[in-house]
């Protein structure tokens, strides 16, 4: 159904600021699904996206002679907000959802289906959410339509570009929050376009509290991934940090019977100087040996299978592919 009244500015930038807080929820859920889950289930975000744009889409169509026209601005100030706090909501009952995809090798079952759609059904929500403010804007806006994909376009573009500065500044969870006061932001521009005062007060006092979630979670993680895809992490880590293709972990000194080596020679008898794990992604894994400057604790490396190409010249010259924490 068209309406006469037409898209404000405050309507355009609300759009803008939704349209980049998807793309940029899409992205960040492609590094979250590679630690809790195989990298491979990075690509089931975009499904997600789909899935729920498509049926927002559908919904909108169903239901668009059922809703009233001139409510359009109202419309778009209330989804905006149950976006961003479906957003939350839905991230925290998955990282709930005790779901191990390494498991999936040895057969999947009944229970496995049951969890994997779940998760389908529940990240879909905030997109499905989001989906239904484009798409009534679209549909009520038709004779716009250009400007409002215009918009809808530069929003998620900057999106793109943003969920590389979110995970690299606020982590993985701090970008979920990140993404919801983006949602709470076009929540309150929408409020302004509608000219009410209780919508505007609404959307101002929800994004402070988006606010104050995040400079929460920032200081004291309340929003995190405790378990990745392996089993056996140690949820004891003493360093945590995300960037945009990984999260770095790092786990307290240990000592062994003997030092970790790709294949230690059984001649090789003397301590562990110890070492720290670091983990990418919750499973690539390399050690941090501990080192004051004195090499004859690393006398082990000697003893190690990767030193053979040592022996057959002397001094020779080295290129190292892949340089790492690890030996």
């Amino acid at each position: 159904m068209k309406t006469t009244v037409q898209p404000s500015k405050w309507n355009l930038i609300g759009i803008s600021l939704l349209s980049g807080a998807i793309l940029t929820l899409e992205i960040t859920l492609t590094r979250i699904f590679s630690v809790t889950m195989w990298y491979h289930f990075a690509f089931m975000a975009i499904s997600l996206a789909l899935l729920g744009g498509a049926v927002a889409g559908v919904w909108v169509y169903l239901l668009g002679p059922r809703l009233p026209a001139r409510s359009i601005r109202e419309q778009l100030a209330l989804l905006a907000p149950l976006t961003s706090a479906g957003t939350l909501l839905t991230f925290w009952v998955y990282l709930q959802i005790p779901f191990r995809a390494p498991q999936l090798a040895k057969g999947m079952t009944g229970t496995d289906v049951l969890k994997l759609a779940l998760i389908y059904v529940d990240l879909a929500i905030p997109f499905f959410l989001g989906g239904m403010c484009i798409s009534l804007a679209m549909s009520r806006w038709s004779q716009r339509a250009s400007r409002v994909y215009a918009f809808d376009l530069v929003g998620a573009s900057a999106g793109c570009l943003l969920s590389v500065a979110a995970l690299t500044w606020l982590g993985g969870p701090g970008a979920v929050i990140g993404v919801a006061l983006l949602m709470a932001l076009a929540g309150l521009a929408f409020a302004l376009a509608t000219g009410r005062r209780t919508w505007q007060g609404a959307a101002g006092a929800w994004t402070l509290v988006i606010v104050a979630l995040l400079a929460l979670n920032q200081h004291y993680n309340w929003l995190q991934v405790t378990s990745g895809k392996n089993p056996k992490e140690d949820t004891t880590r003493i360093y945590e940090r995300w960037n945009s293709f990984s999260r770095i972990t790092v786990y307290p000194p240990t000592h062994w019977a003997q030092p970790f080596a790709w294949g230690l020679s059984p001649t090789y008898h003397g301590p562990d100087p110890g070492h720290m794990l670091m983990l990418i992604d919750a499973a690539a894994g390399t050690p941090i040996q501990a080192f004051d400057g004195d090499l004859s604790k690393m006398e082990f490396l000697k003893y190690d299978l990767p030193a053979f190409a040592y022996y057959l010249k002397e001094h020779p010259s080295v290129l190292i592919e892949v340089v790492a924490d690890g030996v």
